[in-house]
């Protein structure tokens, strides 16, 4: 194992030991307002550029303890199967929603 990738574990681990000496995270009032969107949805999106609209469905789940509402979304494009991957939350120190979209279609996240 080189050194660096010895160091990064190392500090990994001090992280991850720091944080179990804390008081778990619990949900709060912003998190049951995520959880209304649990369950097995039916989606049509409307492009421009195709001439028909195309379903799909998004699967909500909150998980991790109630702190995360992760998403799954599938659609058939013409010419592909589209797939897209969410993670969404409220972040209690910043006071704000958060979330992170991945995606087929593009290498970067959003």
């Amino acid at each position: 194992m080189s050194r660096s990738i010895g160091l990064t574990i190392a500090l990994l681990l001090a992280v991850s030991f720091t944080t179990f000496a804390q008081e778990p995270a619990k949900p709060g009032k912003e998190h049951a307002e995520l959880k209304k969107m649990e369950g097995v949805w039916d989606a049509v999106m409307k492009m421009a550029e195709a001439p028909e609209p195309m379903p799909g469905v998004a699967t909500y789940k909150m998980e991790l303890s109630g702190l995360w509402l992760t998403s799954d979304f599938k659609m058939d494009v013409p010419g592909f199967k589209f797939e897209g991957r969410g993670t969404d939350g409220y972040d209690l120190k910043n006071k704000k929603y958060v979330g992170i979209w991945v995606d087929s279609m593009s290498s970067a996240p959003m």
